[in-house]
C-alpha cells in the first residue's frame, strides 16, 4: 500500500506548471501562458513563432501521450511500444509509407509554413528536454522515452485524418463482393445511393467560382475506417438579432479520451486566433480570427481508388501499364516489436500508389497470384500542401482571402464555411477531386487498362462553391451539395439527408435568430428520419395483444432521441430488426463486416421498394413487408427486456445510449478500462442534429461513440462573445482536474467564451505561467 500511494505520489509530480517562469529554448521574447477555470491557455506573444513555440509547449504539458500515439500510429511504429498488437496497424502504414511522405511535403511548403512547424516543434523539443518529475503514465507504459519532435510529425496527423474522412476504397471493394454474391447493379445502387434531400449548393453557377478484398478489409486499422458527419452553418446579418452574421459548427468524429481537440488562444500584435488546435499540430483548424470565423464538414467526395495491378508475366519484378511493363518501386521496412524479433516488411508501389496486397497472410489479391492491390489517393499524393492552406486560412482577413488560401488545400475534400465581420458569408468545397479517365470510382478499377487514370483535378475556380446567397443561409450536414447538372463527379453515395431537412426546416424560421438559439440547435435531438418512417411501420405493423401498448407508445412519441425517454429505445432496437429482416438474406456476405445500408435504404424499401422485405432464402414463401416490422417489433421489444428489465416504464435511452470516450492505450483493458475511460448518458442518434451514432449490433448496447467532440458558435458582431466546447477536457494526464471537467457540460450543450485580457484574466483567477528565452 505505500508503494502504491508512493507511485501515485510520484505520478503527480508529471502534471504541468501552470505558475511561475520557465525557460523555453529559442523563444525570442517572454511568453504569458495564462490558463483559465477550464484549463484552456491564452497565449500572450509578441510573434506569431513565439506563440507556436509555446503552443508545442502547452500541447506537450497537457497531451504528450496523445501526440506519441498519433506519431507511432502515423508512422508505423506502434509495435515498438505495444509489441505484436502493433503489427497489423504498422504493417499497413509502412505499406502507405506516411513517414517517407510527409518528409516530401515538408520539403514543398511554403516558407511561412515551415516556420510555423519548426517553431512548434522547438516547443515540444524545450519541454521534452526540461521536464522534470513523471512522465505521463501512458509513457512508461509505451516504455518511458520520447523522441525529439520533428516538424514533420506534425504533417503526419493530417495524413491520419484524411484515411479517416476518406473511405472510398472501402465501399469499393464491398461493392465488388456484392457483385460477386449476385446483387445487381440496381441493388447495389440502392443500397448505397442517397435518399433525396436537400441541395446545400442548387443551382450553382459554375464559373463564379471476391475473398481477397474481405480479408483486406479486416485489417485495415480502425483510423481508417470513415466517419463522415458534421454540422455548420453560417447566417447572414439580415437572419439574426445583431444584424452581423452567425458561424456554427460541430465536426462529427469518433470519441476517445482526450478528445481529439485542443481549446487554445492566441494573442500577437498581428494574429489572434482562437477556437480548436490538435495536439501535434501548431495551426487553428477550426476557430476565428477576429475577422473572419470559419467551421468544416466532410464532403465525402470519392477522393480513393482501389486499382488492380496485373503482374507481368515473363517479367518478375514488373505489372503491366498502358504503356507496357513497368517495375515496382520498392522498398524494406524494418519494423520494431516490443519483446519478440524485428519484423522485416518488403513495400511496393505502382504509378498508382502503394501495393496494399503486400506481406501479410490476411491480405490477398483480387485473382490469384497474377494480380495485386494499389491504393490510389489523393492524400498520398506527392507535394501535398495541405498545411499551407490550414496556415493561410488563419490569417485571412476576409472571404476572398480565405477562398484563396484554399488553393494548396489537397485532402481530404472539406466543405469550408465561413463568415465574415463584413457580412460575407461564403462556403467552398476545397480539396484536390480527381476528374477520371474512364471510370466512376463505383468499383475497383484494371490499372493496365488505363480506364481508371485520374487526369487532372478540378480547379479551384471549378469547385463547388457559393457566396452571400438570397436566402442568407448556407447550411450542410454532410448531405448532397450539387445537384445533377455540376459537371464533374464527386461522389454517388452522400450522406443521409435527414439532418440536413431538420437543419433546413429550423433555419427558415422567420425569426431573427440569437446565439442561444444556434448553441440549443447544436443540441437539438429531434430525428426527421423517426417523423419519416415511424408514421409507416405503424401503418404496417399487424396489431397484436403482446405489441399494442407499445405501439401506441410509438405513435404518440414526439421523435426526439432523448435519453430520459424510453420511446427512442424501442426504436433504435425495432431498426436493428428492421435492417436484419430487410436485408441480412441480400447481404449476409457482410453481416459481420462493419457496414450495413444506410437508414435512406430501409426508408426506401418500405416505401418504394418492397421487394426488398421478401426473404430471398424462402423460396416458396413471399414475405411482406408488414410481416418483416411486426417480427422486427417482437424481436426488438425481447431484445430490450433481456437487456433492461420487463417493465417498459422503466426503460430509458440514456441506459443504453451513453457516450463511450474511450482511453486509446487502456481502455479495453480490464480495471485500467474502467479508470481511464469516460462514459455519460446522452441524447441523439444517427440522424438528428446532435449527432449520437451507435454500432446497432446485438449486444453492443447502442453505446455512443461518435459524435460532436468539438461544438462553437461563432458571433460575427463580437467575436469575443463566440463560445466553445471539447467533450472531455483539455488534459490528457488523468490526476489532472481537466482530465473530465467537461464532460458533463459538453453533454449537457454548455458552451464557454475564450476570451479577456492579461489583466482580466488574472482577476478571473486564471494561473500565469511566463516562458522566458534562454
Amino acid at each position: 500500500m505505500l508503494a502504491a500511494g508512493s507511485g501515485l505520489g510520484w505520478l503527480y509530480t508529471g502534471l504541468p506548471q501552470q505558475e511561475g517562469r520557465l525557460t523555453l529554448g529559442k523563444l525570442e521574447h517572454e511568453v504569458g501562458v495564462y490558463r483559465d477555470k477550464d484549463g484552456i491557455p491564452h497565449i500572450f506573444a509578441r510573434s506569431p513563432a513565439d506563440a507556436w513555440r509555446a503552443l508545442g509547449y502547452v500541447h506537450a504539458q497537457d497531451r504528450l501521450a496523445q501526440m506519441e500515439l498519433m506519431r507511432r500510429l502515423g508512422s508505423g511504429q506502434l509495435a515498438e511500444v505495444v509489441g505484436s498488437a502493433g503489427l497489423k496497424s504498422d504493417r499497413f502504414m509502412r505499406r502507405l509509407g506516411l513517414s517517407h511522405r510527409v518528409t516530401a511535403d515538408y520539403a514543398a511548403l511554403k516558407p511561412e509554413t515551415k516556420i510555423a512547424l519548426d517553431a512548434y516543434a522547438e516547443g515540444v523539443n524545450s519541454y521534452l528536454s526540461t521536464k522534470t518529475g513523471a512522465w505521463p503514465v501512458e509513457i512508461y507504459a509505451m516504455g518511458g522515452k520520447v523522441a525529439p519532435w520533428k516538424p514533420t510529425d506534425s504533417l503526419l496527423w493530417g495524413k491520419l485524418m484524411a484515411m479517416s474522412l476518406t473511405g472510398n476504397w472501402r465501399d469499393e471493394a464491398l461493392r465488388a463482393r456484392l457483385t460477386g454474391a449476385g446483387l445487381s447493379k440496381d441493388q447495389i445502387a440502392f443500397l448505397f445511393e442517397t435518399v433525396p434531400g436537400p441541395v446545400t449548393l442548387p443551382d450553382l453557377e459554375l464559373g463564379s467560382i471476391a475473398e481477397p478484398l474481405r480479408r483486406t478489409l479486416s485489417t485495415l486499422p480502425e483510423v481508417g475506417e470513415p466517419r463522415t458527419a458534421s454540422n455548420v452553418w453560417a447566417l447572414a446579418g439580415n437572419r439574426t438579432d445583431s444584424g452581423k452574421p452567425h458561424l456554427v459548427n460541430d465536426p462529427h468524429l469518433g470519441f476517445s479520451v482526450p478528445d481529439l481537440w485542443y481549446l487554445a488562444r492566441i494573442v500577437t500584435p498581428g494574429l489572434t486566433l482562437t477556437g480548436a488546435t490538435v495536439p501535434g499540430v501548431p495551426f487553428h483548424v477550426l476557430g476565428q480570427n477576429g475577422a473572419i470565423a470559419w467551421g468544416l464538414t466532410t464532403t465525402g467526395a470519392d477522393m480513393q481508388d482501389l486499382v488492380i495491378e496485373r503482374l507481368s508475366k515473363d517479367r518478375p519484378g514488373f505489372y503491366d501499364t498502358p504503356s507496357g511493363p513497368e517495375a515496382f518501386k520498392t522498398r524494406t521496412e524494418v519494423i520494431k516489436v516490443r519483446g519478440k524479433d524485428d519484423v522485416t516488411l518488403e513495400v511496393r508501389e505502382t504509378r498508382n500508389g502503394p501495393v496494399i496486397s503486400d506481406g501479410d497472410a490476411e491480405l490477398g489479391t483480387l485473382a490469384g497470384e497474377a494480380h495485386v492491390l494499389a491504393l490510389k489517393a489523393t492524400y498520398l499524393e506527392s507535394q501535398d500542401t495541405a498545411a499551407d492552406a490550414l496556415s493561410q486560412v488563419g490569417r485571412a482577413a476576409n472571404w476572398s482571402e480565405f477562398r484563396d488560401a484554399l488553393r494548396s488545400f489537397t485532402a481530404p475534400m472539406q466543405n469550408f464555411t465561413a463568415a465574415g465581420r463584413d457580412g460575407t458569408i461564403g462556403m467552398i468545397a476545397a480539396g484536390h477531386l480527381p476528374i477520371r479517365r474512364n471510370h466512376d470510382g463505383w468499383l475497383p478499377v484494371e490499372g493496365w487498362t488505363g480506364n481508371g487514370d485520374w487526369v487532372e483535378t478540378v480547379s479551384l475556380d471549378q469547385l463547388p462553391q457559393r457566396t452571400n446567397p438570397d436566402s442568407g443561409v448556407l447550411a450542410n450536414a454532410n448531405n448532397r451539395i450539387v445537384d445533377t447538372r455540376y459537371p464533374h463527379l464527386i461522389t454517388r453515395e452522400w450522406d443521409d439527408p435527414f439532418r440536413a431537412q431538420r437543419l433546413e426546416n429550423v433555419l427558415q424560421e422567420k425569426a431573427p435568430r440569437t446565439l442561444e438559439m444556434e448553441r440549443n440547435l447544436l443540441t437539438d435531438s429531434a430525428s426527421a428520419f423517426a417523423g419519416q418512417i415511424v408514421p409507416v411501420l405503424l401503418k404496417l405493423t399487424k396489431r397484436t395483444e403482446a405489441n399494442a401498448a407499445i405501439l401506441d407508445r410509438m405513435a404518440g412519441w414526439d421523435k426526439r432521441m432523448s435519453r430520459a425517454s424510453g420511446e427512442p429505445l424501442i426504436f433504435a432496437a425495432w431498426l436493428r430488426r428492421l435492417m436484419e429482416g430487410t436485408f441480412a438474406d441480400e447481404v449476409a456476405i457482410v453481416a459481420n463486416e462493419p457496414w450495413q445500408p444506410r437508414h435512406g435504404a430501409l426508408l426506401r424499401a418500405f416505401v418504394e421498394a418492397p421487394v426488398w422485405c421478401d426473404d430471398v432464402r424462402t423460396k416458396d414463401v413471399v414475405e411482406d413487408c408488414s410481416a418483416i416490422a411486426t417480427l422486427a417489433l417482437d424481436k426488438a421489444v425481447a431484445d430490450i427486456q433481456a437487456r433492461w428489465g420487463k417493465d417498459p416504464k422503466a426503460w430509458t435511452w440514456g441506459e443504453a445510449h451513453k457516450a463511450v470516450h474511450e482511453h486509446p492505450a487502456f481502455g479495453r483493458l480490464p480495471i485500467l478500462g474502467s479508470i481511464f475511460n469516460l462514459t455519460i448518458e446522452t441524447d441523439g442518434g444517427f440522424d438528428t442534429l446532435n449527432r449520437g451514432v451507435y454500432r446497432g449490433r446485438p449486444g453492443d448496447d447502442f453505446a455512443h461513440r461518435h459524435g460532436a467532440g468539438y461544438r462553437a458558435v461563432y458571433d460575427l458582431n463580437d467575436p469575443d462573445q463566440s463560445t466553445f466546447m471539447i467533450a472531455t477536457g483539455q488534459s490528457g494526464n488523468i490526476l489532472s482536474q481537466h482530465y473530465d471537467d467537461l464532460l458533463k457540460p459538453w453533454r449537457d450543450g454548455e458552451q464557454r467564451p475564450i476570451t479577456g485580457s492579461p489583466a482580466d484574466l488574472a482577476k478571473r483567477g486564471a494561473s500565469v505561467l511566463t516562458l522566458t528565452p534562454q
